[in-house]
């Protein structure tokens, strides 16, 4: 079936020519984007990323560079089954680190692979202690599905994540998944909840003090920075 598309052309991720980014599949393989030439995407055996999936079009999707305003862009060629980005169909969107691009069966994350994000990038490896945690977000609605993807995702950026919302709607399950499911898993989780912190207090609790730093500090105590830091 055809599927209706947008355009999504808002979001630039200000690349320049030392800037790579690619496509990682679920099962861990990476197929970079390359600056020179278009990328095709299908079922096709003219296709540089070959995609074995009965609703995946013979040519189905093209990735190019755009030289003059330095970023990626896919393109739906006119599929029978559309490409989504994150979870929209769209007729061309630019590509950013983190977006998802499902084509068929297929799932697509764009990562960034340029030298200052593998410098920047955690030395502990994102292997199968991360991959394998268990979701403390649960549900099997759509909604549900594409956080926990997003989740995912962002765990493996080398970067802080605010997560905002109203009370009860799951912020502190969505940080212990982002911890879980990144880099220091087994480094301590510290939950704190700094609206309950009394303001003459703050600088202790946060940093720590020593003893008889201050009256009634009987012994030292961590702060909670050094307590997650581990």
């Amino acid at each position: 079936m055809s599927c209706p598309q947008t355009e999504r052309m808002h979001r630039d991720p200000d690349l320049d020519p030392e800037i790579r980014l690619a496509f990682e599949f679920d099962d861990g393989r990476r197929h970079s984007l390359p600056h020179c030439r278009p990328l095709l995407i299908g079922s096709g055996e003219d296709c540089q990323v070959q995609l074995h999936d009965r609703f995946i079009s013979g040519v189905h999707a093209r990735v190019r560079f755009d030289t003059r305003r330095g970023r990626y862009q896919i393109e739906d060629l006119g599929s029978t089954n559309g490409t989504l980005v994150d979870g929209v169909p769209v007729n061309r969107a630019v590509l950013a680190p983190g977006m998802v691009v499902e084509i068929g069966g297929e799932r697509l994350t764009v990562t960034r692979v340029d030298r200052e994000a593998d410098e920047a990038r955690p030395r502990r490896s994102l292997g199968t202690g991360q991959r394998g945690a268990k979701h403390r977000l649960l549900g099997r609605s759509e909604a549900i599905k594409l956080l926990r993807r997003k989740l995912e995702r962002l765990a493996a950026l080398p970067m802080p994540v605010l997560i905002h919302g109203e009370t009860g709607t799951g912020k502190e399950l969505a940080a212990r998944t982002l911890h879980e499911f990144g880099p220091r898993a087994e480094a301590p989780f510290v939950a704190l909840n700094c609206a309950a912190i009394p303001s003459e207090l703050v600088e202790s609790e946060l940093f720590g003090h020593e003893r008889g730093a201050f009256t009634g500090a009987q012994k030292s105590r961590r702060g909670y920075f050094e307590l997650a830091h581990g």
